[in-house]
């Protein structure tokens, strides 16, 4: 099962980007190289698809968004980023 919690806090930030770019979903999907419907279930909280990271690395880096993934042990105080 996928962690839904994870997809929701990603579709908002890809929303978030997004509309702060103050581009339209189709014109995302063009810059990407996807599909304005692809998009749009990118950025739905309701949808239960939870695409590849590389996808949504792809998707910000279209818009100039750097991506980073933090690794952290919360209570080792052990921290990478990627």
């Amino acid at each position: 099962m996928p962690d839904l919690s994870m997809k929701m806090k990603l579709a908002q930030l890809c929303a978030a980007c997004r509309q702060r770019e103050g581009i339209s979903q189709s014109e995302l999907a063009r810059r990407a190289g996807s599909t304005q419907e692809s998009v749009n279930r990118l950025e739905s909280e309701n949808d239960t698809h939870l695409p590849r990271l590389d996808w949504y690395v792809g998707i910000l880096g279209s818009m100039g968004y750097e991506t980073r993934v933090v690794v952290r042990k919360r209570d080792a105080g052990l921290e990478t980023t990627l």
